[in-house]
């Protein structure tokens, strides 16, 4: 009988150790077909750009701060007007038929990632297709990241 679960149980952790050795290989198989980009990578990348987009912020509410002080004065009701936050919207007395849609045809538009792209193989810098496309600088360069890191393998 010992015999019996002996090789019972050797039979077992073969299989077990057949069906480890085949997840391994599709495991590996699934790491080689995705080629892109490596975690530290891409956390290293958005670390830059979070910095990047810090200083950005910093920079206008460093500018924004003396037109806040001077706006908050000027909204300030005068003596006998009431502030602006109590006017109430008047409720329509019709209903507004929607637009019409006829003659009007759909039209495909490329994206802004695209674009940046596209705009990057030409051999535009990063701050003129920022300035070109009305993004921030950080933006652009972090796409333009990823698309050189997901190149590069």
């Amino acid at each position: 009988m010992t015999n019996v679960l002996l090789v019972f149980s050797l039979l077992l952790h073969l299989v077990t150790f057949y069906i480890i050795m085949i997840l391994a290989q599709r495991i590996h198989q699934i790491k080689n077909q995705t080629g892109g980009i490596e975690n530290r990578e891409l956390a290293e990348i958005l670390e830059s750009h979070l910095e990047a987009v810090r200083a950005e912020n910093q920079r206008l509410i460093a500018q924004l701060t003396p037109l806040d002080h001077h706006n908050i004065s000027d909204s300030e009701p005068k003596d006998g007007e009431k502030p602006a936050i109590e006017k109430k919207a008047q409720p329509l007395d019709h209903e507004i038929p929607p637009p019409s849609v006829e003659g009007i045809e759909d039209q495909v538009e490329q994206s802004q990632t695209s674009e940046i792209i596209h705009l990057y193989q030409k051999g535009w810098s990063m701050p003129e297709i920022a300035k070109h496309l009305g993004l921030g600088n950080g933006e652009v360069e972090l796409i333009i990241n990823l698309y050189n890191k997901s190149n590069r393998k």
